[in-house]
């Protein structure tokens, strides 16, 4: 039998071979590696020294941050730089690593260690609550072994092995699996330099933290936010948020199944304290706990135990108002037009407070509450929520205006941040999702918002949802939406956009999509949609504008809990009609270019679930120019897509400037959560 989608035969003639067979299906399974968030890049253009950066896991619950360098004609050399989960195996537990912690009860950043005295914690010791949790083991039993949880949790390997009632789970490495959270790669400041430089402070601390090292930040299930070095992958410092205690414990058992903790996608960005300029670091932590935290991330020189006070700047959580959620967004980081500066993130899923859907805006430097806006859309019996947004500044004076954001309803959101009084700011539906059935299309991913021509915004995006364990068996129609945002005109549904419609071609045995060349009269239609065709087919990941082209990346799951992965297409169409392009933009003849040889198409098949693209530029000539988009997909590798960059008009206008989409892969949810990721490639009935 093919058991397990494994693409393996095994047979089995009596219960002795049976067993053997189920136990090399087994096997095979868990030696499987596999990928889900976006990859980074250390330059969006083409130059000597430039690398890829992939978070990768296995089913063993291990994690892999990988670096490749990127050949000079775009292609990547296999031959990886350096793993960090191979590095992090040789760095110290007590000595060579740097972990630190939120004590919830002074709000202050602590050493990851174990109290001199567990019964009596000082002001600079993890708090009681903390203690207790470490004490109690995977079946809530308090065992009192939290210091050897907690060294576990720090990498001892001495901790690990196969007696269940003395010694803890054994890991292949000390970094835990990579699923859902894309590495951020940071240098030195710059992001958002042209807003920030309307203030004539910040060109100084440009120049200040110029030869700043380059990071890399990204969350894994193994409790952390790490911080590694970009040059070698050696970790300076990992961070857990409290939240995550909750869990804790079940790491370390023998049984574990597998869990999140700090999934989430985290966003760095420079904003103005009242004491100067600084980097901050913020993140949700997608299904493994409710709530945010931040960090400050200005000065690699500083990394270390001794400034975890420092470096830990605030949490805000479900302790501190019930109506936030596990929340999937990467929040923004913006200037507000009262001129404080904010996380703003969508309130994400499964709240326990009024159950609405809303948005969350939080003061970066103190985490104080500046402004909760919720919908009305959504009660604790059945919880609504708002995943990825979309921050723009409208007018282009540097500031936050409006907030797009889609829920599970279908609703898309716009919230108006545009005056200077909070207790003013409002949200109001822009358009509402339902397929030609009437069904409500839950939206997940971020918007992308672009100037219309003629007046107004573009706000475009897709639907479906890829988060709870009956998602991938769910066909029900999806589309892809450009909803013209004018005039104070909302309230929007299908009936007032024009359909475009996807044909199927094969192309030297390859297949590709093209899409109709229906044209919008703005006159009596407010935008265009697509019906994607594929049964099953969504996107769960953020769309991206680009040179004129609507960059779509969509999933079709595979339904067998067995199976490994699925596919998807990458679409590329017309941003402001939804058509097909009226230039050649995808290489359908495999020779590494995109010219007059190359057939006109909208879109092509992947050969796994992938992940929004990271792009990078300066391929071609100045007359073909080309780029590659780096896309991690669900196999364990990453596609490359080579494909035109000829302009064709469009400007985007979100405050975000790096691609930070991820798709979720699918792994068994954590206790109590009804809307989490779900799934590795992993029989469900099996434990791992």
């Amino acid at each position: 039998a093919n058991a397990g989608g494994t693409g393996t035969a095994y047979n089995a003639s009596d219960s002795a071979t049976l067993t053997a067979a189920l136990d090399a299906i087994f096997a095979d399974i868990l030696r499987r590696s596999g990928a889900a968030s976006s990859v980074a890049l250390n330059s969006s253009s083409a130059n000597t020294g430039n690398f890829v950066y992939q978070a990768k896991f296995d089913a063993g619950s291990n994690g892999h941050l990988i670096a490749y360098p990127i050949r000079s004609d775009g292609s990547l050399n296999p031959v990886m730089a350096w793993d960090a989960g191979v590095t992090l195996n040789l760095q110290d537990a007590d000595t060579g690593r740097a972990l630190i912690t939120y004590k919830p009860s002074s709000g202050a950043g602590i050493r990851f260690r174990w109290p001199a005295n567990a019964a009596s914690p000082t002001a600079t010791e993890l708090d009681t609550a903390q203690i207790t949790a470490l004490n109690t083991n995977s079946s809530g039993i308090a065992d009192a072994r939290g210091s050897d949880r907690l060294n576990w949790l720090r990498g001892v390997r001495t901790l690990e092995g196969g007696n269940t009632a003395t010694q803890f789970r054994v890991r292949t490495s000390v970094l835990g699996d990579i699923v859902n959270s894309a590495p951020a790669y940071v240098d030195a400041p710059g992001r958002n330099s042209r807003r920030n430089a309307r203030d004539t402070t910040y060109q100084a601390f440009r120049d200040s933290m110029a030869s700043r090292p380059a990071m890399i930040y990204v969350g894994a299930n193994d409790g952390f936010l790490h911080a590694f070095r970009a040059s070698d992958g050696y970790e300076l410092f990992a961070y857990m948020p409290s939240p995550v205690y909750a869990n804790i414990s079940k790491l370390t058992s023998q049984s574990y199944a597998h869990q999140y903790y700090v999934d989430g996608t985290p966003e760095v960005a420079d904003a103005k304290f009242t004491t100067g300029w600084r980097s901050v670091l913020v993140s949700g932590m997608n299904a493994g706990a409710r709530g945010i935290f931040a960090l400050d991330v200005t000065d690699p020189g500083t990394f270390g135990e001794v400034n975890a006070d420092a470096i830990s700047l605030w949490e805000f959580n479900q302790s501190n108002d019930a109506n936030i959620g596990y929340v999937f967004d990467s929040p923004t980081i913006v200037k507000l037009n009262n001129g404080v500066w904010a996380a703003v993130f969508g309130n994400g899923y499964n709240n326990s407070g009024t159950g609405q859907a809303g948005v969350f805006i939080i003061n970066i430097e103190t985490g104080a509450l500046i402004a909760r806006i919720l919908t009305g859309v959504g009660d604790a019996a059945s919880p609504n929520g708002i995943g990825r947004t979309t921050t723009v500044d409208l007018d282009g004076n540097g500031t936050a205006d409006a907030v797009y954001g889609g829920d599970l309803r279908g609703n898309m959101w716009k919230f108006d941040l545009s005056g200077t009084d909070p207790t003013l700011w409002a949200g109001t539906v822009l358009f509402t999702a339902t397929s030609s059935t009437g069904v409500a299309q839950p939206i997940t991913a971020a918007p992308e918002v672009s100037p219309h021509p003629a007046g107004g915004y573009m706000v475009l995006f897709g639907t479906g949802q890829y988060l709870a364990t009956g998602d991938p068996s769910n066909t029900a129609q999806q589309s892809v939406y450009g909803v013209r945002d004018y005039g104070g005109v909302g309230s929007l549904t299908r009936s007032n956009l024009i359909a475009q419609t996807i044909t199927a071609t094969t192309i030297g045995g390859s297949n590709f999509r093209t899409v109709s060349t229906n044209t919008v009269d703005w006159s009596t239609k407010s935008g265009w949609y697509i019906d994607l065709p594929s049964s099953g087919e969504r996107v769960a990941v953020d769309v991206v504008i680009r040179n004129g082209r609507l960059i779509v990346v969509t999933l079709v799951p595979n339904t067998d809990p067995c199976a490994f992965g699925g596919y998807g297409w990458l679409m590329e169409i017309d941003y402001l009609m939804g058509g097909q392009m009226p230039i050649r933009t995808l290489d359908t003849n495999g020779d590494n270019l995109v010219d007059t040889s190359d057939t006109l198409v909208a879109g092509q098949q992947l050969a796994g679930i992938s992940s929004a693209p990271a792009i990078q530029t300066g391929y071609g000539s100045e007359t073909t120019p080309l780029e590659n988009k780096y896309m991690n997909q669900s196999t364990g590798n990453v596609a490359t897509v080579r494909e035109s960059s000829a302009p064709f008009s469009s400007r985007r206008m979100s405050w975000r400037l790096r691609v930070r989409s991820t798709f979720a892969s699918l792994w068994l949810p954590p206790s109590g959560v009804r809307l989490a990721a779900v799934s590795l490639p992993v029989c469900r009935s099996r434990t791992k």
